[in-house]
């Protein structure tokens, strides 16, 4: 399986000190390609997520801990 992420749209951010949340938009391609010659063996499929983010403050860096869809 093949995927590519067609379009991201951050709706909000909110941080409390060294905890973030982040809500997105996603659209995502999904395709099926033989690993040998890459033909594509299922077409494309545009599939849409609304995704939050828990992002923590590590050594100065924000790094993803926990990722939920919103249904």
């Amino acid at each position: 399986m093949v995927t590519e992420q067609k379009r991201l749209n951050i709706k909000s951010v909110k941080i409390q000190g060294d905890t973030a949340e982040a809500e997105t938009e996603e659209t995502w391609i999904y395709w099926l390609e033989d690993k040998y010659n890459k033909n594509v063996i299922k077409s494309s499929e545009d599939v849409h997520y609304r995704l939050v983010y828990r992002l923590k403050k590590i050594q100065g860096k924000w790094k993803v801990g926990e990722t939920r869809e919103i249904k």
